[in-house]
């Protein structure tokens, strides 16, 4: 899992539609791919996160708050006994 976006906005002009631009592909591409493997006896499951979920990244907000997610997301799938990376 691999997606990413480009797109700036600071907070005073972010948009809903903004938000769900960088949200899709990392939280919903995850949890998909979460959900459609969850009967799937796998070896692996790997996502690729951004140094933005730890530090920010001007402009780049909903993507900062979107990798954070998809981090503790990895975390998460850990806690349960399953593969993450």
């Amino acid at each position: 899992h691999a997606a990413a976006t480009v797109g700036d906005a600071t907070l005073a002009t972010i948009t809903d539609e903004d938000i769900e631009q960088d949200w899709a592909p990392k939280v919903s591409g995850a949890w998909n791919l979460h959900t459609a493997t969850s009967d799937q006896p796998l070896a692996w499951f790997c996502s690729f996160s951004s140094a933005a979920a730890l530090v920010g990244s001007p402009g780049r907000g909903a993507y900062a708050a979107a990798n954070s997610w998809l981090d503790a997301f990895t975390r998460w799938r850990r806690a349960q006994g399953l593969p993450a990376s």
